[in-house]
């Protein structure tokens, strides 16, 4: 990593904003079109701190080494910021989304790619914990998981229950937000299962899944819909232990 560089002469350049996330914004320059470079404000607090999440970031995207998650490049240190190259990508899956209906074959593509990305996550015991259409970006090798801006090591081990674990409430965003996370619960890598589902259906349907405002209206919106499911399920098999346990939530 090299250190106070004069990079930040960067933020001075004609720039083009991708995208503005937690804990950055991304953009290109003129003279960085083959990158785009995520720019992170360091603690203005006189130490010149770097913030334990983009640390956590930096090191979790450095351990990622596969063609459908976003690569890091280089990292570099300006009087001000901090600046992470990344991979530059075409656009999000969330354009394509707003284009109107994706065919079957695509779909089923798409998912493949999504789910192989996050496969290799949990197989390095990363939980992305922020998936949804806007950082899933087209690449040449498919569509590829981005921004692990929000991501956490899971931590696990083989005398350990994923269910033991407790980690930060209110990540991912709001509508691909797993029923354990809104209820404030431990949670698991599954919480990016989750997150997957709510974007298949997307794909399929062309309208989000669960298009609500507050964590309150959401949980309950869940709720019903998993009854719903459990219901439609009993019926078939006359078992109602899983919608007795429904009915506790």
């Amino acid at each position: 990593m090299k250190r106070r560089a004069t990079h930040s002469s960067l933020l001075r350049k004609p720039a083009r904003v991708l995208g503005t996330g937690t804990f950055g914004t991304v953009f290109i320059t003129p003279s960085s079109s083959l990158e785009a470079i995520k720019a992170i404000r360091m603690h203005q607090d006189g130490t010149g701190g770097i913030p334990v999440e983009v640390w956590r970031e930096i090191l979790i995207m450095q351990r990622l080494r596969h063609p459908l998650i976003v690569q890091l490049r280089s990292v570099k240190l300006g009087a001000t910021h901090i600046f992470l190259h990344l991979e530059c990508l075409s656009f999000p899956l969330r354009c394509l989304l707003s284009r109107g209906a994706i065919t079957v074959r695509k779909r089923m593509s798409f998912l493949r790619d999504i789910l192989t990305g996050v496969e290799y996550c949990h197989s390095k015991q990363i939980i992305h914990r922020d998936i949804k259409p806007e950082n899933l970006l087209f690449g040449r090798e498919g569509l590829k998981l981005s921004d692990f801006g929000l991501s956490r090591t899971a931590l696990l081990s083989e005398t350990m229950k994923p269910e033991s674990l407790s980690y930060t409430p209110g990540m991912v965003t709001i509508w691909y937000r797993a029923p354990e996370v809104l209820k404030g619960e431990a949670y698991s890598c599954l919480v990016d299962v989750w997150s997957v589902g709510c974007v298949a259906y997307e794909m399929a349907n062309g309208n989000i899944l669960f298009p609500l405002a507050s964590e309150l209206e959401m949980l309950k919106e869940v709720s019903q819909f998993l009854t719903s499911s459990f219901q439609k399920e009993t019926m078939k098999t006359g078992d109602t232990k899983e919608e007795d346990a429904l009915r506790g939530m």
